[in-house]
């Protein structure tokens, strides 16, 4: 799903930052 990726991508983002 297109959503599970969107949700992992701001989740390595928000978490890097």
């Amino acid at each position: 799903m297109i959503l599970s990726i969107y949700m992992k991508v701001f989740t390595f983002m928000f978490g890097c930052a």
